[in-house]
């Protein structure tokens, strides 16, 4: 970890030089995702499908964030976001289970919450800004939730605290004599045999009095080891509407 922080710093100071936005803007949006979970996580012997075991399926989640980009040469823009993550179902199993030392047996009636709501803190500089705009910079990304198994006779509470440190980039293209434009960014990391990656692409509308609009896809895949003492293999993906304003 110590590692990717060094080379994720380096990045940063070697692009600083040359990456200032022209003018001081304002970004402001937020809208829905409706993520479809996959995959598994384990605390123990066994690996509890997200689906077939815990009966989690889509939902929508709210998002929203800001930015700030300035004209100061060597400081990087900001963004700050918000994602929320929450399922929650009640399931009967058709297996036994064990995870965090609890044993959940064949047709027991189980509840479970998986919070896995996060925040970005994005440091970037704007290292091209005409009808391609190209940013590139870190993110560290904080989750702050929570994962719950219970049933009648036994019940597990884990709660989620961990930072992670990725690489950052977006491009936007305008698409010429148009107000549409198309949006593509990522956060990427692999370190130790883990990997993170949350990607999205879209395709928006910005009026000419900086209200806008974008549909998209969005694919998050977390494969860590120890997530705050949880393994973890899973995936959401789905599409998303997003309202924003440049001011």
């Amino acid at each position: 970890m110590k590692k990717t922080l060094v080379a994720l710093a380096c990045v940063g100071y070697l692009i600083s030089p040359f990456a200032s936005a022209d003018t001081l803007g304002v970004y402001i949006g937020g809208g829905q995702w409706k993520l479809d979970p996959s995959g598994g996580i384990s605390k123990g012997p066994d690996t509890i499908d997200l689906n077939t075991d815990l009966g989690l399926s889509k939902e929508s989640q709210n998002n929203y964030y800001v930015a700030l980009e300035h004209p100061v040469p060597g400081l990087p823009n900001i963004k700050l976001q918000r994602q929320d993550l929450s399922l929650a179902a009640t399931n009967v199993l058709t297996r036994t289970i064990d995870y965090g030392g609890q044993t959940f047996v064949v047709n027991d009636t189980v509840t479970s919450d998986l919070d896995l709501g996060y925040q970005d803190i994005i440091l970037y500089y704007e290292i091209l800004d005409n009808w391609v705009s190209v940013d590139v910079g870190v993110n560290i990304k904080n989750f702050d939730g929570s994962i719950s198994i219970s049933s009648s006779t036994d019940s597990v509470d884990d709660s989620l605290s961990e930072y992670v440190p990725m690489l950052y980039g977006r491009a936007k293209f305008e698409i010429p004599s148009t107000n549409f434009l198309l949006d593509f960014e990522a956060s990427v990391i692999s370190y130790s045999g883990d990997s993170f990656s949350d990607l999205r692409a879209a395709v928006g509308y910005e009026s000419d009095v900086g209200l806008g609009a974008e549909l998209g896809y969005k694919r998050i895949q977390l494969n860590i080891d120890n997530l705050s003492g949880i393994t973890s293999d899973l995936t959401f993906d789905g599409y998303y509407f997003d309202i924003n304003f440049h001011f």
